[in-house]
């Protein structure tokens, strides 16, 4: 069954099973994390509003990392418990749809689906670190470039990014603001 296009279907459904642990996991995190916040009497404002965008980026990158770990157990944990030698019972093969016949065949899918979706975020991770580096290396040009464009006017062949320190100002506290937004 290894070779036949059963095989991703079967992958499908343990991916989305490991997908909805990651969540439910990441939900958890989160929340606890809110509750710290609340319990500590700290706004949540406060704690990021001196983060910088490699500390975000590095917040991110373990709240996913844990929850990969946490979905692993889980999938473990039931593997363990008895859940995937019942699938073979309730997905039964016959002569067009070839599924596997035991419960360890599951289980190894299902691993092999925990460690795609934790090296597939280490490498999204990897991306939006470059994502990052690009942003802070462009915000610390920001101010010597304003400063340059300020000393005269002259032409320039280079995008100016504003006028005035209070327009860079505004247009850094918006560019933050939105880099590191929260999902609700």
């Amino acid at each position: 069954w290894r070779y036949r296009y059963e095989h991703s279907f079967i992958e499908g459904l343990l991916a989305m099973l490991v997908s909805f642990f990651v969540m439910c996991w990441e939900y958890f995190i989160r929340n606890l994390r809110l509750w710290i916040f609340r319990a500590s009497r700290l706004q949540h404002v406060e704690v990021h509003a001196r983060q910088s965008l490699y500390q975000n980026w590095l917040d991110h990158f373990l709240i996913e990392m844990v929850a990969c770990l946490l979905m692993f157990l889980t999938v473990w944990l039931i593997g363990h418990l008895g859940f995937f030698d019942q699938l073979p019972i309730i997905f039964t093969s016959h002569s067009k749809l070839h599924l596997p016949t035991t419960g360890h065949q599951y289980r190894v899918l299902a691993y092999e689906m925990c460690v795609i979706l934790t090296s597939a975020l280490i490498l999204y991770f990897c991306l939006a670190l470059s994502v990052v580096r690009a942003a802070t290396d462009k915000l610390s040009r920001w101010p010597n470039k304003m400063q340059k464009n300020s000393d005269g006017p002259r032409i320039s062949n280079q995008l100016t990014l504003g006028g005035a320190d209070a327009e860079l100002h505004q247009l850094r506290i918006y560019f933050i603001k939105y880099i590191t937004l929260q999902d609700p």
